[in-house]
Parts: structure tokens; C-alpha cells; sequence
């Protein structure tokens, strides 16, 4: 060993720690940054298990016409119904001399298609899930028939109106469902006039009855959305409305009439089925639907026979009641803002 030289060598220990830290430094500049890397390795989720929800669906393919801030609703409809409705017989055809002996036709009055229009305007409050709408309805529609010796024609006049209102809920974000229940009070007034006139004036008539009333009506409806803004939507509804009927039937010559009125319940059933189209617009909203509508009322139609006794009567004439029905195509049109 030679003195005062400076052969020493460092430590094992210093070694082993200075290629560690170099070891290290050389992998940092290839890893992953935290934001990158997952909390653990190998427990990532995996993408095809993830569950769908409300909050993870994208609001266009949840539902494209569901704002979710409240905003008023206006609609615009343009109906084109005709009536069926009975006892509107005015005169039997005599039998076709071609035909089998003895056989003759009732002659009856038929309405026409006649156009009509609805308007309704409402607010949905979206975080409550709660809608209140209010709507009128105006139809007028007529018919006219004749035969060889006799005519007759029909005037019948509809104005209704309600204010509804609706408590919405989505019972299931798979089949992108929406329901509603909804009910409250609702006003009518109808109106006809049959006219009939024949070769003699002991066959020209008139009936005529009039009925107005308020009450209550309650229902339930549904959306469901199928895609691409395409929705089948539906309603089914029933009410009961309570008011004044008046009836009037006159003869010409010789001169006989029967009039009465009293008050009255009147029930009805509506429902509606069709197709619709939905867009978003940024801050408003609209919709196209097309549809069948059918509203039928009991308790109106009546018919009662002349007489030409002069004696009075304590007990009504003998009446016939039959049922009214309204139905035909309704087209809409809707801004959400």
C-alpha cells in the first residue's frame, strides 16, 4: 500500500442509489400523467358494461322536445270531422218496381265533412313535472239529402272549451315512455237543426234542440318516442257535464209543436292516436302531429212524435234517444317557448 495516494474506491451503497435514481428519471419521462392513468391499474371500467341514465343519455336522443327550463306551450289545430248520428230519418222511398215486391228504404239525412279548428295555449312547469292547458273548440257541419218528392237538411254547432290540468312522469328511460294523468273542469255548447220538407206543407217540419253546461273531465295520455324526432302520441278521456236542454219540434200545416227543456247530466269520451315530429330550435321548440280523433256524447239526440190531439198531456210524449258521434282527421301544430 503506498502512502498519500488516493485509490479508495466509493461504496457499494453509493452506487446502487445513484442507478436508481437514474432508472427512474429515464421511466418518468414515458409515463402516463395522472389525469391519463386510471385510480388503479386493471380496474378500469369497461364501456360495454356501462349502464345507461337519464343524466348520461344526451338530451337529443332522450327526448328532443323536452326543454328542461319551464316554457309556455301554444298549439293550433285544424279538424276535419263529419257526425254520425241516429234518428234522422225523413221519409220512405218507394219500392223499386225491379226489386222484390213490397220492399221499401228509409230515407236518412247524412253530414257532410266540414272543417273546424281548436286552439290551446299552456305552461309546463319542467322541474315539477306539471302542465296546465287550455283549450276552445268550434265545428260546424251540415248535410243535406233529398228523393224524388221530399229533402232535408241538417245544421249542427259545437263550441267547447276546458282547462286541464296534468301531472307528467317517464316510467321507464328505456323505451323513452312518457305519461300523463290529467283532469279539470270543461264547458259545452251545441246546437242542430233538422229540417224537412216535402210535396205537401203537412210535411214540412223542423226539430231542433239546444243543450249548454260545465262540468268536469279527466283522462290520461302518452308519448313515445320511437327516434329521429318521431314520437306515436295518444289520449283517452271521459267527462260529465251538467246543463239546460231545450228540444223543439214543429209542424207546418196543420200547425203542431212539442217543446220541452230540463237540466240534464250529458257524458262524453274522447280519444286521439297518431304520429308526430319534434325539433329543438335553440330557445324554442316545435312539433307537427297528424291523427284520428273521436269524441262521441250521450244523452243529447231526441226525437219525439207529433200529435194532433189537443188534449193535454200530464206525462211527456213517448221519445227516442239515440247517441252522437264526432270524429274525422286533426292536424296540429306546436310552438314551445
Amino acid at each position: 500500500m503506498i502512502e498519500g495516494g488516493s485509490n479508495k474506491r466509493p461504496p457499494f451503497h453509493m452506487k446502487q442509489s445513484t442507478l436508481l435514481a437514474l432508472l427512474l428519471s429515464f421511466s418518468a419521462l414515458f409515463a402516463d400523467s395522472p389525469a391519463d392513468s386510471g385510480a388503479v391499474s386493471g380496474l378500469q371500467p369497461d364501456p360495454r358494461r356501462l349502464t345507461v341514465t337519464p343524466s348520461s343519455l344526451p338530451k337529443k336522443e332522450e327526448d328532443p322536445f323536452a326543454k328542461r327550463d319551464p316554457h309556455f306551450v301554444l298549439n293550433g289545430e285544424w279538424l276535419l270531422w263529419t257526425i254520425q248520428e241516429g234518428m234522422l230519418d225523413y221519409a220512405v222511398r218507394p219500392p223499386d218496381p225491379s226489386g222484390p215486391l213490397g220492399r221499401a228504404r228509409i230515407a236518412r239525412t247524412g253530414f257532410d265533412w266540414d272543417p273546424g279548428y281548436r286552439l290551446s295555449f299552456g305552461y309546463y312547469r319542467a322541474q315539477s313535472f306539471w302542465e296546465m292547458l287550455g283549450s276552445y273548440t268550434f265545428l260546424r257541419v251540415r248535410g243535406d239529402s233529398a228523393t224524388v218528392d221530399s229533402s232535408s237538411s241538417v245544421r249542427f254547432g259545437y263550441h267547447h272549451t276546458d282547462l286541464l290540468g296534468s301531472c307528467i312522469f317517464y316510467p321507464s328511460v328505456e323505451t323513452r315512455l312518457k305519461l300523463s294523468l290529467s283532469g279539470g273542469p270543461e264547458f259545452a255548447f251545441m246546437n242542430q237543426q233538422h229540417y224537412v220538407g216535402g210535396g205537401l206543407p203537412s210535411e214540412d217540419r223542423k226539430r231542433s234542440w239546444r243543450y249548454w253546461g260545465g262540468g268536469f273531465r279527466a283522462g290520461t295520455g302518452f308519448e313515445w318516442y320511437w327516434g329521429h324526432g318521431l314520437y306515436v302520441s295518444g289520449l283517452f278521456s271521459t267527462g260529465l257535464v251538467i246543463g239546460h236542454y231545450r228540444n223543439i219540434s214543429r209542424q207546418q200545416s196543420p200547425t203542431l209543436s212539442v217543446e220541452y227543456d230540463d237540466y240534464r247530466v250529458a257524458h262524453s269520451l274522447r280519444f286521439l292516436v297518431g304520429p308526430s315530429f319534434r325539433k329543438n330550435a335553440g330557445m324554442i321548440a316545435f312539433a307537427l302531429s297528424a291523427g284520428y280523433e273521436m269524441t262521441l256524447w250521450g244523452n243529447l239526440q231526441e226525437v219525439r212524435p207529433f200529435e194532433d190531439s189537443k188534449e193535454k198531456r200530464e206525462a211527456p210524449l213517448p221519445q227516442n234517444r239515440g247517441l252522437l258521434l264526432m270524429h274525422g282527421l286533426s292536424l296540429r301544430a306546436t310552438l314551445a317557448f
